[in-house]
């Protein structure tokens, strides 16, 4: 029962300490003045690398070929990391797009979720076995 009680104890306090903690970092600049400051990501890409097309860009390309997609069909594109999805069939195959932060996010997802057969067109991924699909992702420019 101490033991239980003891657990109890130790848990709910990690918790409470966990809580209460912030994202902020000090930076002492003088020896009697500091300063709170937000962290700052050190590997931001450069705007040059930055792909800038939408979602609605890709369901829009796939609209004009005549493909019925309704873009409020999402898969659930948060378990691989993605930041927004689609899904729609094609041929009665399901057609799944997912969009990323940027290309290196995407590369890591595919990595780390191990679908790296998936192809990709910027920072987006499509999973789909309809060929058709597949081409016309890979034509978006």
């Amino acid at each position: 029962m101490k033991k239980l009680f003891l657990s109890l104890i130790v848990f709910s306090t990690m918790f409470v300490m966990s809580a209460c903690s912030n994202n902020e970092v000090r930076v002492n600049k003088s020896s009697s003045n500091e300063t709170l400051i937000n962290e700052i990501p050190i590997n931001e890409p450069s705007t040059a690398d930055v792909d800038e097309r939408k979602l609605q860009f890709i369901i829009d390309s796939y609209v004009e070929t005549g493909t019925n997609v309704d873009a409020e069909e999402k898969p659930m594109f948060r378990l691989i990391n993605a930041m927004d999805g689609v899904v729609f069939y094609m041929d009665n195959s399901p057609v799944k797009i997912y969009e990323f932060n940027s290309e290196a996010d995407l590369k890591k997802a595919l990595a780390e979720f191990k679908f790296t057969e998936w192809p990709t067109n910027g920072k987006f991924a499509i999973e789909t076995k309809d060929e058709e699909a597949i081409r016309i992702f890979k034509q978006i420019k």
